[in-house]
């Protein structure tokens, strides 16, 4: 008897895996995908900006930008998948160990207003981005 409700338990709980993985495989997928194409971005931007001689404010400009499409890429790629509420807390907070070298929407946020705070009009407020 024991033995029974033990393997309808492990049946069950396998069942409920393979569901949670069918669900969040994909939007894994486009939330590392848009943090990827940042992280080039950023890196791009950086070597533009050094070989072209960007002024410090053009460059906040630029970065700006850069950080709206990140927030915009990361909208799009949770919003269309059910149960992102409580998927993208959970990998947001995993992105360090999955990818070391890739910054999370918020501390990317963080980051870019420290460096621009002599520039006001470049600084991001919550409201230019989706999802902090």
């Amino acid at each position: 008897m024991v033995s029974k409700v033990f393997s309808y338990l492990f049946w069950a709980l396998l069942l409920v895996a393979i569901y949670m993985s069918i669900i969040t495989v994909p939007v894994v997928k486009k939330v590392l995908g848009c943090h990827d194409a940042s992280l080039q971005s950023f890196d791009s931007l950086e070597v533009q900006s050094r070989a072209q001689g960007w002024s410090d404010q053009r460059r906040c400009e630029i970065k700006k930008d850069a950080v709206v499409m990140l927030s915009f890429c990361l909208y799009e790629a949770t919003s269309s998948a059910r149960y992102t509420d409580k998927i993208y807390p959970l990998l947001s907070a995993l992105l360090p160990y999955i990818r070391p070298t890739v910054e999370g929407l918020g501390s990317r946020t963080r980051r870019h207003n420290d460096e621009c705070v002599n520039y006001p009009r470049t600084l991001i407020e919550s409201a230019d981005i989706n999802r902090e």
